[in-house]
């Protein structure tokens, strides 16, 4: 099934949010409605096994920043951020949710999975807003040092009688976003991930825009042995987000190779450049050099053509 939320749907600044699954036939076979905390931008969520986890990050809005129709999200550092979870079968009553204070900020999801009694996410995270375009509520500037993200792991316990989180464990070193795994692992215990990281140190020749220069190497995570191996894309662009093709249907976790675009900043044409997926080192084995220009983006994804089909 395809696995779904969405939120606000009640109206301006409502908290209202819906989990739900849909069929490859197209039908709706799985709904659940809750709240959130605060109203908020849910900009991902995971599943874990029987459960959904869905971060939430201290972004919210009021009738005052509509009415001037200023940017619709601030980051207030006085919000305490959650981790929901729920049974993905529920009809949304079951719905928990475990504080973090001080809050921190998630995005972008790596993975999630069951252990026992606990549940744990993977996502990078930073101390404030990670977001430069959605201002802080009380007008502090920017912060890039503190936006950094960095791959951690949000841990709660589902027998605990607290509702807090239990732990937040930094996995990586180098700081980055748009994570992703071998899709087969979803939910699952797991061992690879990639992210876009940060290399600062690395000269950029480019113009200048938002995050331009910045994401600029891609990263492969090993969270059994906690080694990483990076290849940096040059000084002339940046790279947009990473997926995963295994070798075979049954092939190992892991064993296949990495698809990413490379923009070129200064000649404005892009690659589409395929990497050994647990060699990302030694840069790509095949480049498709496009014959169009396309605007940079930021996220994608791969499908095969068996779901392609469907």
């Amino acid at each position: 099934n395809l696995c779904n939320i969405s939120y606000a749907a009640k109206g301006n600044l409502s908290r209202d949010a819906t989990y739900f699954e849909i069929s490859p036939e197209g039908h709706v076979v799985r709904r659940a409605e809750f709240e959130v905390p605060y109203y908020t931008m849910l900009h991902d969520f995971s599943i874990a096994g029987d459960c959904i986890v869905i971060p939430v990050s201290p972004y919210s809005s009021d009738m005052s920043v509509l009415a001037q129709d200023r940017p619709h999200f601030y980051y207030d550092r006085a919000l305490p951020s959650y981790l929901g979870v729920m049974r993905r079968d529920s009809d949304g009553s079951d719905m928990r949710w475990f504080k973090q204070e001080p809050g921190v900020c998630s995005c972008h999801v790596m993975n999630a999975f069951q252990e026992g009694s606990k549940v744990h996410l993977d996502t990078p995270v930073s101390k404030i807003g990670s977001l430069p375009f959605f201002p802080e509520r009380d007008g502090t500037p920017f912060d890039p040092h503190l936006a950094m993200t960095e791959l951690s792991r949000f841990t709660v316990d589902l027998m605990s009688n607290s509702d807090t989180v239990e732990s937040i464990e930094k996995l990586g070193k180098a700081p980055g976003e748009f994570p992703r795994i071998d899709d087969r692992m979803a939910g699952k215990p797991y061992r690879h991930g990639w992210m876009i990281t940060y290399d600062l140190a690395k000269p950029y020749n480019g113009p200048p825009g938002p995050f331009a220069g910045v994401i600029n190497t891609l990263t492969h995570f090993d969270l059994a042995t906690r080694e990483e191996q990076s290849w940096w894309c040059g000084p002339n662009g940046s790279l947009q987000e990473p997926c995963f093709i295994p070798r075979s249907a049954d092939a190992p976790e892991g064993d296949g190779w990495i698809v990413a675009l490379v923009d070129d900043h200064v000649s404005n044409y892009s690659d589409l450049c395929i990497f050994d997926a647990c060699d990302i080192a030694k840069g790509p084995i095949a480049r498709a050099k496009l014959p169009v220009r396309l605007r940079q983006g930021l996220h994608g994804n791969w499908a095969d053509a068996a779901k392609l089909a469907a």
